[in-house]
């Protein structure tokens, strides 16, 4: 009897789809390296960090990239501003494959460990949390336009497949075929990954609020989330506007952000504040003279200084003029 994809003993006993890679890069090498293989995304080092520990590589199978990606960094986030200076759109599907993240879109925080799966959206900010720690994941670059023709409003940033899921295993056996073949046409393989990937996105849907069937308003929470990042700089943008830009009742939209636990006002406001956040955490990594906080704020859409400093204190834990001194390292 021949073999098949779920045959390789790595994955009969959960072990990780890639080699630990422990190479040491100059931490000004990284940013251009993940431009490269990911696209727009900013890393962010441990304090005094100048050497980061792992890799980034891609591979091409079955027509489609796979990038693998090792490091010990602080975190790398997408911001709206990163986003559309990108001509490039795809949906992550990302293998946590050694150690851990916290992986972050919109108002999702999803906690991941080695063998979990989690779907990133690259058109919508995203960060991704390592505290220094070293991790590994597989991201498996799926074409944006291309996926959502395929599965349609159902495919959002956010989706998790915990290990020991039967679909998760399914997904990651077949992956593991493609890395080992590495052959441009195994264009079989890579529908029977997506197959599956279908299969989880029917589970979702099924257990998701009816709000996201076709009666209730098809993909609303989705292209709220996409509207607010490329809006949230507008002092003039609230909760109201949004809702009337989508054509959907105030009512309506807060049910959607329900999903989230946010209201789409709190969303709105976390939007502004992780912006501001970058801002100031890239300033000071650049070092020169300290960016005007009051400037920082405004052009991350808030209009009132005291409610920004407030807010932003509520948020981190210290006031914004503190990253003038450094970037965070929560």
């Amino acid at each position: 009897m021949s073999a098949s994809f779920f045959d390789s003993p790595a994955h009969l006993s959960g072990g990780p789809l890639t080699p630990r890679m422990r190479a040491e890069m100059p931490f000004e090498l990284v940013g251009p390296r993940l431009q490269a293989v990911c696209g727009n995304f900013t890393p962010v080092p441990m304090p005094r960090q100048q050497t980061v520990s792992g890799g980034i590589e891609v591979r091409r199978a079955g027509g489609v990239d796979v990038a693998l990606i090792g490091q010990n960094l602080q975190r790398v986030h997408r911001d709206a501003q990163a986003i559309r200076r990108d001509d490039r759109e795809h949906f992550f599907l990302v293998f946590q494959d050694h150690g851990g993240a916290l992986m972050c879109q919109g108002a999702q925080q999803i906690a991941v460990q080695a063998g979990d799966i989690v779907l990133i959206d690259s058109a919508r900010p995203s960060e991704f949390v390592y505290d220094g720690a070293s991790s590994q994941q597989v991201s498996v670059h799926l074409p944006r336009a291309d996926m959502l023709a395929r599965f349609g409003p159902t495919l959002q940033g956010g989706v998790c497949v915990r290990r020991g899921d039967a679909l998760g295993f399914a997904m990651r056996a077949i992956l593991a075929r493609l890395l080992d073949s590495g052959q441009s046409d195994d264009a079989h393989l890579v529908e029977a990954f997506l197959g599956v990937f279908g299969s989880v996105l029917v589970e979702r849907a099924r257990q998701a609020p009816a709000l996201l069937s076709r009666n209730a308003g098809e993909g609303v929470l989705r292209r709220a989330m996409d509207h607010v990042a490329l809006q949230f700089h507008d002092p003039a943008f609230h909760a109201g506007e949004l809702a009337r830009h989508l054509g959907v009742s105030p009512r309506l939209l807060q049910r959607a952000f329900e999903a989230l636990g946010v209201s789409p006002s709190r969303h709105i406001l976390d939007t502004r504040l992780a912006a501001a956040r970058a801002a100031l955490d890239a300033a000071a990594r650049q070092g020169g003279p300290a960016p005007a906080i009051a400037q920082v704020a405004y052009d991350c859409g808030f209009n009132d200084l005291s409610f920004f400093y407030r807010e932003f204190r509520k948020r981190y834990g210290v006031p914004p003029g503190r990253l003038a001194l450094g970037p965070l390292t929560h």
